[in-house]
């Protein structure tokens, strides 16, 4: 695996890895749940709430079960990296499916309003519920805004996750899950 993917990925994994156990669990998903939550306001027991916890467990179910290689009900650094590198040396896998689909699923979290876009403060309530460093989030959503307009469109953020996965070192992509 290319170094430059190799660090994204660890970096993601550190982020999702909410309570630094060295393992990406549900526990993990739960706890963003609770994140995002605290951070708009929702109860649990509400049906935000409620909503919420579904859409978050399901990227737990969709994607991380599947990358849990010694089915153990936790993913380690190097079954997540094992996983990748299958996944993106491979075209239309199944895990390379998984992964598209749990991260479309994943705008819908990010979108708190539905208008299909993901303004500033969406993109940093994302980034604190995760885990992931918010230092200079300003300054990195700038550069995932392709177009500008001060959103970034349901199109940007796929194109996004897309370079994300890929080895450009100028890939503003590789700034969305933000410093690595």
């Amino acid at each position: 695996m290319v170094e430059l993917l190799k660090n994204k990925l660890t970096a993601f994994f550190r982020g999702v890895d909410v309570d630094k156990n060295g393992f990406v669990e549900r526990s993990d998903y739960e706890k963003i749940t609770n994140n995002f939550a605290d951070l708009r306001g929702w109860k649990p027991g509400s049906p935000d709430y409620e909503n919420l916890q579904n859409r978050v467990l399901f990227l737990w179910e969709k994607y991380w079960v599947s990358v849990d290689l010694n089915k153990d009900s936790k993913v380690s650094l190097d079954e997540f990296l094992e996983s990748c590198t299958t996944q993106f040396a491979v075209d239309n896998d199944s895990s390379t499916a998984a992964w598209f689909e749990s991260m479309t699923a994943l705008f819908d979290v990010i979108d708190m309003n539905g208008d299909e876009k993901i303004g500033p403060e969406e993109y940093k309530q994302f980034l604190k519920a995760f885990g992931f460093n918010v230092n200079g989030y300003e300054e990195i959503f700038q550069r995932l805004d392709a177009n500008g307009d001060g959103y970034i469109s349901k199109e940007e953020y796929l194109q996004l996750l897309e370079e994300f996965c890929g080895v450009d070192p100028e890939a503003a992509g590789n700034w969305f899950f933000g410093s690595y």
